[in-house]
């Protein structure tokens, strides 16, 4: 499973800069793996790691996502 984790604006346009993400996301379909999507916005400590709360919110969002996945597998 692949995802682009938050971080500050000025973060994602340096990651912009050096990583193609459609390719990531080629890559992921490419192995069979799913890529998923957290939508939401996020605060960091240092440009680049989560808050404490910003963290918890998008780690629930996560499990909830990776629970959504693994629920349509069963069906």
């Amino acid at each position: 499973m692949g995802c682009r984790f938050p971080t500050c604006p000025e973060m994602e346009k340096v990651e912009d800069e050096k990583w193609d993400y459609s390719a990531f996301r080629r890559i992921t379909a490419d192995a069979g793996m799913i890529w998923i999507d957290i939508d939401g916005e996020y605060e960091t400590v240092d440009a680049s790691h989560m808050t404490p709360d910003s963290a918890r919110r998008f780690s629930k969002k996560m499990a909830y996502k990776i629970k959504e996945i693994e629920n349509s597998k069963a069906r």
